[in-house]
């Protein structure tokens, strides 16, 4: 595959037709990341100045160029010119290439900002008198002297900035590059992969093309599922480039790499602010600010790929469970920390708490991310894999299209659930309260939370037939507890779970008073009744709730002892902050 077409630039193009027609341009720079196609604009630039008439050349600057006088541009000048007095050579140069047939000169220079000084004060030179047209390649991030930045300087110099492909663009490239249209997973795989830089994309799709991943079938371009191969160019280029991040800098790289993105103040954990910034002005980092939060993340998904896979395997396991122990010791507040410390874990030990995997692998189903929920879910040791479990890893493979996996895992979990039906008809037949709450336990032990809540509503049941108040009350919360679980699923029988005994006005207020701390005195202080009054009152709230305990009791009206209030006193009271009595 040879020369890729050109394709999304023509703004960039129709700028540069501006820039010809102008009598007074003298430059034409061309700015942007490492990638994004520069050096191909800048040629398609030179192959139409030379189809107009103008004379054309090319100079290529480089780090070893630059350490030469006039390294990069030396073939270009006319031979036989005294340079060693440079102000008299300059001028000489200047009037060599002014005379000759055809228009003026066009000189594209491939990575200006790599110029040496000689070089760029010639070339100014050039430009100032007429002489020639310079077109330049400038990638951002990369510093330039004082001298490079001279070439661009002034209203004469145009200037364009170019930026990644976008999907509509990168799908027009690679249909004229392969031929054919391509669909829309290999699409969307090729787009993320390079991030719409135009190196990238072309040396995916070069690596797709060698080992057979990309194909087509006449009609449309087809990628096998699976990894994205690249080349070893590829993984050259990428490797280069983060070399650049230093000793300093390359800590933070591996640690984005695997659990990218992460908060600011995570980073600033293993590199100062200053290595950050400098990380950052380097295009390998990007930092996004979302309200209160500042978040880093690796600049391009590539760069993710290569450093991974030069990870060493213990260096990998420091990385994730030092990372893992930072979000736990914050306390794990925000929103995914749990997704992120039992992957981080089961990615560096092959294991992780059970709980901790089967809570994360909700939340990767809640995301889509249907790998890492099945990832999750096959970790779980099997006693801990219960009906729930296997229908989420069933859904999980089916969501994925890999039907025989999702049929194998959701018969597993249906023959599960049917031992657990039988378990609870045996209850319900037998009508024993103490048997039926086993028969919660076991349903809930294995992520049956329906039948659970079918089984604790009919102990409930059987607890008030048998003038046990207090015992169905109890039970009865329970099943509330377990249906609260299933995602607003109803059955006939556990709906009944709702219709436990609510309190009267008077002894919801008596029983939030207490349960926020206040005595019984200050209770009865504050509403004008007797002690005894209140403590009747509390016993039937007691009774109604299935609580024996004011510990108990602020678990079940939901109050917290920080909210008490003061009692109010009658004149003949005692102080309010008094508390005698229980």
């Amino acid at each position: 595959m040879g020369r890729w077409p050109l394709v999304g630039r023509g703004p960039e193009l129709e700028r540069w037709a501006a820039a010809l027609a102008d009598p007074d341009c003298r430059g034409f720079v061309v700015r942007g990341a490492a990638g994004v196609g520069k050096s191909r604009l800048a040629e398609e630039c030179l192959d139409r100045a030379a189809a107009a008439g103008f004379r054309v050349g090319r100079a290529t600057a480089s780090v070893a160029a630059g350490a030469v006088p006039l390294g990069a541009i030396a073939h270009l000048l006319p031979t036989g010119v005294d340079l060693s007095e440079p102000v008299a050579g300059f001028a000489v140069v200047a009037r060599e290439l002014a005379v000759g047939t055809g228009r003026q000169w066009v000189l594209f220079v491939d990575d200006m900002h790599l110029l040496d000084a000689a070089s760029t004060v010639l070339l100014r030179q050039l430009m100032d008198t007429g002489v020639l047209l310079l077109i330049g390649t400038v990638s951002t991030g990369q510093p330039c002297g004082e001298a490079v930045t001279s070439l661009r300087r002034g209203d004469a110099v145009y200037e364009v900035d170019l930026t990644v492909l976008n999907s509509r663009q990168i799908e027009e490239l690679l249909q004229v590059a392969l031929g054919g249209p391509i669909d829309r997973r290999a699409l969307h795989e090729l787009s993320v992969a390079s991030g719409g830089n135009v190196l990238y994309l072309r040396e995916l799709v070069l690596g797709a093309l060698a080992t057979g991943e990309l194909a087509g079938d006449g009609e449309i371009w087809h990628l096998r599922a699976g990894r994205l191969p690249g080349t070893a160019r590829l993984t050259e280029l990428i490797a280069s480039r983060l070399a650049t991040a230093g000793s300093a800098g390359q800590p933070v790289l591996e640690l984005l790499a695997l659990c990218e993105p992460l908060p600011l103040t995570d980073t600033e954990a293993l590199a100062s602010s200053q290595v950050l910034t400098a990380l950052e002005q380097a295009g390998l980092i990007r930092v996004a600010q979302d309200r209160r939060r500042t978040t880093v993340s690796l600049a391009h998904p590539l760069y993710g790929e290569v450093l991974r896979a030069g990870l060493p395997v213990l260096r990998r396991r420091t990385l994730l469970l030092d990372q893992a122990a930072r979000v736990a010791a914050h306390g794990a507040r925000r929103r995914g920390d749990l997704l992120h410390i039992a992957s981080w874990r089961l990615a560096a030990t092959g294991t992780a708490d059970p709980v901790l995997l089967a809570q994360a692998a909700v939340l990767a189903r809640h995301a889509h991310d249907y790998p890492q929920t099945i990832a999750l879910l096959r970790a779980l040791p099997e006693k801990h894999r219960t009906t729930s479990t296997g229908l989420r890893l069933g859904d999980a493979y089916f969501q994925l299209g890999r039907w025989d996996q999702a049929e194998a895992v959701l018969a597993r979990a249906d023959a599960l659930a049917v031992g657990e039906r039988d378990r609870l008809a045996a209850a319900l037949a037998a009508d024993d309260p103490d048997q039926l709450l086993q028969a919660a336990d076991a349903c809930q032990s294995v992520g049956a939370d329906l039948l659970a809540s079918e089984a604790a509503t009919a102990a409930s049941a059987a607890w008030r037939k048998a003038d046990q108040p207090r015992r169905a009350t109890g039970a009865a919360r329970r099943a509330a507890s377990a249906l609260a679980r299933c995602e607003g699923a109803r059955t006939p029988l556990s709906t009944a779970a709702q219709a436990t005994a609510s309190l009267t006005v008077r002894e919801r207020e008596i029983a939030l008073l207490a349960a926020a701390g206040n005595s019984s005195k200050d209770i009865a202080d504050t509403l004008a009744l007797s002690v005894r009054t209140v403590e009747n009152h509390l016993q039937h709230a007691y009774a109604k709730l299935g609580v024996t305990t004011r510990h108990e009791l602020v678990q079940a009206v939901g109050a917290s002892p920080s909210g008490r209030r003061p009692a109010r006193s009658r004149p003949d009271s005692q102080p309010a902050d008094r508390r005698p009595g229980p």
